[in-house]
């Protein structure tokens, strides 16, 4: 298999998204959306928008709250889930708490 076709995976199959990214790959500054296009009928609106609010965590913390939010927001099932304690996991949400509300914090001034 040439290298080509093993980038671009299964022809059957969409390839995924890229991720977009949060920050500016040049100088870790704060990015904007400036354009977003619809991908049935091609419109385009432009402008200067925020990232959602959970978009700015890490990939990691978005995976926790995915999961947290999948298991009915029940620490003890997290807690099972993850294989950690209760209040590891309690201890953790509460970190994404904090930094959510410091984020959106800092979104409002």
């Amino acid at each position: 298999m040439s290298r080509k076709s093993k980038l671009q995976g299964n022809p059957n199959q969409p390839s995924p998204t890229p991720e977009c990214p949060v920050l500016c790959p040049a100088c870790s500054g704060k990015l904007i959306i400036k354009n977003l296009s619809c991908v049935n009928c091609d419109t385009e609106v432009t402008g200067e928008f925020e990232l959602p609010l959970l978009s700015k965590l890490s990939d990691e913390d978005q995976r926790y709250i995915i999961d947290f939010i999948k298991l009915n927001g029940s620490l003890k099932n997290m807690a099972k889930h993850l294989g950690m304690s209760y209040p590891t996991v309690r201890n953790k949400l509460d970190d994404i708490i904090e930094l959510l509300k410091a984020e959106d914090y800092s979104t409002t001034k």
